[in-house]
């Protein structure tokens, strides 16, 4: 996974990064919450046990407590 950060506000705890993801990310959960949009591709994810499809445009909100993986296709 290629990773960039391209803005970072300390101040307010906001964090906002590019990346690309060429091979499935395992299942895991982050501390804090996550708004991701993918702007290209398509994929798979399972978020708490239900898979989602993902393709360009799609945009998904993650809290402390949800689990996800990623499984890119294209």
């Amino acid at each position: 996974m290629d990773l960039r950060v391209i803005n970072m506000d300390r101040d307010e705890h906001i964090t906002i990064k590019t990346k690309t993801v060429k091979k499935p990310v395992s299942m895991h959960l982050h501390s804090y919450y996550e708004l991701e949009m993918v702007l290209e591709g398509s994929g798979e994810q399972n978020l708490n046990g239900t898979v989602y499809s993902l393709e360009k445009g799609s945009i998904y909100f993650l809290t402390p407590i949800d689990f996800h993986s990623i499984t890119p296709k294209s």
